[in-house]
Parts: C-alpha cells; sequence; structure tokens
C-alpha cells in the first residue's frame, strides 16, 4: 500500500514537529517502509503517523483505505465528518461546508443520508465557500511547520534526566587555560560566540601528509628541475617541425626529447607517444597536467593502467580541461570519504569540484549505512553542507544514535543541518557536554525537527 500527497492547505493542519518531518518526506507515492528508510523512524510510529495524516486529509491512499490507526485520537466536534468510513458507492460532488483543511472524500458523505441532507439544507456563505486549489508540483518539499519558540531562559539546567559522564565523553571537552573552577567564574557569553569558540577550541588537528603524497612532491621536483630544459628542447626542434613529423619522431624518442614531446598539444602526438615503449608512467603524470585538450586526455586514459595510478587521477583532476566522462570514471570507484576530499580540495578548479560534489550526493542515497556514518564522523559532520537534500536512513541513525563521544564541531554542523533525524536530536541533547555549552543546548532546541515533547520538557521543567 502506498501513499501520496494531496492537494489540500498544509498550513491549517496540526501537527507535530516530528509529523511535518514525516509529511516532508513524501514527494510522491511512497510506501511505510519506504518512510522507515527516509526518516529512520520505527515502522510503528510510522504507521501511526501515516493513518493520522490520512485521517486529517494530508495523504491519499493509492490501492484502498488504510487501516485505522491502534490509538487515534478522539474527532474535534467541529469536524465530525472527517472521522466517517470509506463510502461504498460514490456520490455527487459539492465542496465541503466544514471549516477544516482536512476534510476527507466528497464521497463519504453521500454513504450518509443524515449528514448529506444537513448539508444541503444549510447554505455555504461566501466565506466558507474554499477556493479553487492551484495544482502543486510533483515536488512537494514542504518544510515542517513552524513551532512555537521556547525562551530559553525557562530552561531549567537539569530538564533532562543526564547520565554520568565517561573518561572518553569528558575528553572531547574543550580544554580551558587555568584551575577547573575557573570555568564557572567566566561570563556567559551570547549563544553565537559560545559556538564560534567552542568549535575553535574542538578543532582536529590537519592530517600528516601519506607516502603518497612524498612520492608526489618527489615527482614535482624532478619535473621542476627539468621543465625549462624540456621546453627548450621544444621551442628549438620539434615547434618549426610538421604534424607528420611530429608523429614519426614520438615513436622513437627517448630521454628529455621524449618528455619535450609530452608538452605537445595536438592530440595525435599523444596518442602516438603511447606507442613508444619508454613511454611510462613519470611521462603520463606529465602530460596529464600539462595537456590541454580532452581528446587527448581520453586517448591517453584508453590504457587502463595509466588511469588506474593515483598520481595521474591527481594531475587529471587539477587540470581545468578534464572531460566530464573521464571525471566520472575516476570519482565513481571511490568511496564517500574521498569523494569529499575531492569535492574539498581547493587545488581542483571549480567547475571539477562543483561536478564531484553532484556525484557525491548521488553516491550518498545508494551507499550503505555503515559508510554514510563513517563519513560524518570522519568529517565531524562537515559533508552535510554539500549534503543539502539528502537524508540518513535508518541504519545510518541508529548508528550515530549509538556513539557517546561526539565533538561540538560535530555536534554544531548537525544542529545546522535542517535533515537531522528527531531521535539524532534527542540522543545529542542527552550528551554531557551540551549540559555546560548553553549555546549549544539553544541550537539543538531551535531545529524545527527536535521533537514538541522534549519543546514541552524543556519549557515546562518536567523532563
Amino acid at each position: 500500500m502506498k501513499f501520496r500527497p494531496k492537494t489540500i492547505d498544509y498550513r491549517q493542519l496540526k501537527l507535530t514537529a516530528e509529523e511535518g518531518f514525516v509529511l516532508s518526506r513524501v514527494d510522491g507515492p511512497v510506501s511505510v517502509r519506504d518512510l522507515v528508510t527516509l526518516t529512520g523512524l520505527p515502522e510503528g510510529r510510522i504507521q501511526e503517523i501515516v493513518s493520522k495524516l490520512t485521517t486529517e486529509g494530508a495523504l491519499d491512499v493509492e490501492g484502498g483505505a488504510p487501516a485505522a490507526a491502534p490509538s487515534a485520537p478522539a474527532a474535534a466536534p467541529s469536524a465530525p465528518v472527517m472521522r466517517a468510513a470509506a463510502p461504498s458507492s460514490p456520490g455527487p460532488t459539492r465542496p465541503p461546508t466544514t471549516s477544516s483543511p482536512a476534510s476527507p472524500a466528497i464521497s463519504s458523505r453521500a454513504s450518509r443520508p443524515d449528514l448529506r441532507q444537513e448539508v444541503e439544507a444549510k447554505p455555504m456563505t461566501e466565506e466558507e465557500q474554499l477556493p479553487e486549489l492551484e495544482e502543486l508540483p510533483q515536488d512537494l518539499s514542504l518544510p515542517p511547520p513552524p513551532l512555537e519558540e521556547v525562551p530559553f531562559e525557562e530552561f531549567p539546567l537539569d530538564a533532562l534526566p543526564l547520565e554520568t559522564p565517561s573518561t572518553d565523553e569528558l575528553a572531547h571537552e574543550p580544554a580551558t587555560e587555568g584551575a577547573a573552577d575557573e570555568d564557572e567564574k567566566r561570563p556567559k557569553k551570547k549563544a553565537d560566540e559560545s559556538d564560534e569558540d567552542d568549535v575553535e577550541d574542538v578543532a582536529a588537528p590537519p592530517e600528516p601528509p601519506s607516502a603518497m603524497d612524498a612520492e608526489e612532491q618527489a615527482q614535482l621536483e624532478e619535473e621542476e628541475r627539468g621543465d625549462k630544459v624540456w621546453r627548450r628542447i621544444y621551442e628549438t626542434i620539434y615547434r618549426h617541425m610538421t604534424r607528420e613529423q611530429r608523429l614519426s619522431a614520438a615513436k622513437s624518442v627517448i630521454g628529455d626529447q621524449l618528455m619535450a614531446l609530452c608538452l605537445d598539444a595536438e592530440p595525435a602526438v599523444i596518442f602516438a607517444l603511447l606507442s613508444n615503449p619508454r613511454f611510462g608512467l613519470a611521462e603520463a603524470r606529465y602530460v596529464a597536467f600539462h595537456h590541454r585538450t580532452q581528446t587527448g586526455l581520453e586517448r591517453l586514459t584508453r590504457n587502463m593502467m595509466i588511469l588506474k595510478d593515483t598520481l595521474v587521477q591527481r594531475r587529471l583532476l587539477r587540470n581545468p580541461q578534464l572531460p566530464d566522462m573521464l571525471l566520472n570514471k575516476i570519482v565513481n570507484p571511490k568511496l564517500l570519504t574521498d569523494c569529499y576530499k575531492i569535492a574539498i580540495d581547493r587545488e581542483i578548479p571549480e567547475r571539477s569540484r562543483i561536478k564531484t560534489a553532484n556525484l557525491l550526493r548521488k553516491k550518498f542515497t545508494m551507499a550503505g549505512g555503515e559508510e554514510k556514518a563513517a563519513l560524518v564522523i570522519k568529517t565531524e559532520a562537515r559533508c552535510l553542507i554539500i549534503l543539502a537534500g539528502c537524508a540518513f536512513d535508518a541504519q545510518t541513525t541508529q548508528i550515530l544514535c549509538g556513539r557517546t563521544s561526539w565533538t561540538l564541531l560535530s555536534i554544531q554542523n548537525l544542529a545546522r543541518w535542517s535533515a537531522t533525524p528527531p531521535q539524532l536530536l534527542r540522543t545529542l541533547l542527552k550528551l554531557p557536554i551540551i549540559r555546560t555549552n548553553h549555546g549549544m543546548r539553544k541550537m539543538l532546541i531551535k531545529h524545527p525537527n527536535m521533537p514538541s515533547d522534549v519543546k514541552r520538557a524543556f519549557q515546562t521543567g518536567q523532563g
């Protein structure tokens, strides 16, 4: 059984943040299992929310009426027709007379003569007549309904039951200078200033250079020593040659003359160099960066041994003439973390970084939950800036909720991401490092996906 959104005014529905979060994920025909994957909520809870949304008229059922929710709330007196059973036969179509935006199909009234006579006997006023609803687009990515802002001053510090922080969790708290009680004597900062200071304190140190970086550095130093010589040879010998002469020389030259011909701008010359027995990875790496035609780069990478070389891939990614087909060949086999590094590498042209970010979003939707969670943890959730429009599945949410040690930078990035699941927000709010960080605590409470019962607990002090 699948559900699709109905064309009604969603702003008049009385929904919680969790129900609005589920409704925002329904952009076409979806099943309960699809909503479990998109939202990370339990299947039983999804059943209850879908049943309520269907009863309120926000969702339509494909293939029959849905089963009633096990614990559905009592119907409001002003909208008795909303809970009517499914009709046995269609009736005449008349606009509804109730002011509730969640009216069911008109055929449900035709099956009840008493209600039909009551409706026909009472004429509708101009205010009660509903205007024609414009057809909504297929992409119904509606935000959750706005929630009433809860004043932070009324939040008690011990509103939620918090566990005693463990050694691993305390290790991630921001370090302070001086004595331990100096933290209590410091004046409280504003929320924005507290967030920025905490993020700087817990910033991760830069990673040490890998062995591959050292190999690339050695390759660059060798090319810098011989670059002037190779360019002088090309300008004095090969620049004035005809195309046929250069093609003939490319198949037999060696040493510095071979490297000089790697600077040729003709794709046919690059293709002829591949048939030279002395042409190796060092020459291929030089061509991958200095050649400036897409045809020549495609011909160079027809050899799979050359394309699989890591330094050749790095040189190709930094080449502004890298074709899209070759970019897909390089990025698609890589893990999510490697794709993210390419998308933020400032040495790569902006055009290639934007296309890599688009490929990263597509790979994220198809990747497994463990790989998604690893990307969020390794990047301290900084990758979420690129992953706009994506969502965590149930496995990713479960892995992240089971993690007990978080940095403040990770929590801040998750609090700023609009698609953070409600379960993860509830878990982050209970962390010991949030207890003393008022700015981060306020960010989590203001998140639109924070469950309404948590907001009420902080407002009334009953959490």
